[in-house]
């Protein structure tokens, strides 16, 4: 299991690539971990940016990514799949969508640091 994680992990779609043909190819469970995974690793460079005064939108940009992500995946439920699919999607854009409304709190309160309590909280489970 942790070796198809870690493939999984290596293979994920970076930037604007699209998942679709990611969410195909690896198991159910390395999927939802694999995306949690590059979920907290987004925020962690996005806080790094701007707590280094590189980026101060950094963590509002990648709240616009993970909506956009999420749209995309709501279009591909909307399309022909396999009952083992939807399931895998239903489960993903529920933690997608929580991840999304998390990063959007963030941004509301301020947060810009990786040592700010709103993210710190996060990384308790």
């Amino acid at each position: 299991v942790r070796n198809q994680i870690k493939a999984s992990l290596l293979d994920y779609p970076v930037g604007k690539r699209n998942r679709n043909d990611w969410f195909n190819r690896w198991p159910a469970m390395c999927i939802l971990q694999s995306d949690m995974t590059m979920w907290t690793n987004n925020c962690m460079k996005a806080l790094l940016e701007m707590q280094s005064g590189r980026d101060k939108n950094a963590l509002k940009n990648f709240y616009e990514f993970s909506k956009e992500q999420i749209g995309t995946m709501v279009d591909r439920v909307r399309g022909k799949l396999t009952k083992l699919q939807r399931k895998l999607m239903s489960q993903l854009l529920i933690i997608d969508v929580h991840a999304r409304d998390v990063v959007k709190d963030m941004v509301e309160d301020g947060v810009a640091s990786i040592s700010d309590f709103q993210w710190t909280k996060q990384m308790r489970y």
